[in-house]
């Protein structure tokens, strides 16, 4: 599963960068787009004399200046990226049975898998989710805390 996050790319080189920018948000917001996370990445930083641009006023901490011509800028970009995408997540490491197999599959469609170690008796998976697919997969988590019952 995947995150919903918008990635506008922009050329940090271009004058008119913050005209095009606008029309850029007026048509994601007429596609019924508006209001996601959203990383603006400037590209073409190479070729910027002084100060970079920013996206002042609007999700300034999501924000990146890469140039894809020397490579500058895109650990900070992926790492940013990815911060986004697991935003709210948890890394948990469940151990399945192999009997139950079935729940590998639900972490392969509604999460992000790191890891998977196949096991004679079950299969130990890291894996990326939210709060969601870990209640759902609560019985594989041997870290999960104790279900309250329904008298407590």
């Amino acid at each position: 599963m995947y995150a919903d996050i918008l990635v506008i790319v922009i050329d940090a080189s271009d004058p008119e960068h913050e005209q095009k920018l606008e029309v850029t948000e007026q048509v994601l917001c007429e596609l019924g787009a508006a209001g996601k996370p959203t990383l603006y990445v400037f590209n073409k930083c190479d070729l910027v004399m002084g100060t970079l641009p920013c996206v002042g006023g609007r999700d300034a901490e999501h924000q990146t200046h890469i140039s894809a011509l020397t490579g500058e800028g895109y650990e900070a970009f992926a790492e940013m990226l990815e911060g986004m995408i697991h935003a709210g997540k948890t890394r948990v490491t469940f151990v399945i049975p192999n009997a139950k197999q079935w729940a590998l599959n639900t972490l392969y469609r509604m999460a992000t898998v790191e890891d998977v170690e196949y096991g004679a008796d079950a299969v130990r998976v890291t894996a990326v989710v939210d709060a969601k697919v870990r209640g759902m997969l609560r019985e594989f988590d041997p870290d999960a805390p104790a279900k309250k019952q329904d008298w407590e």
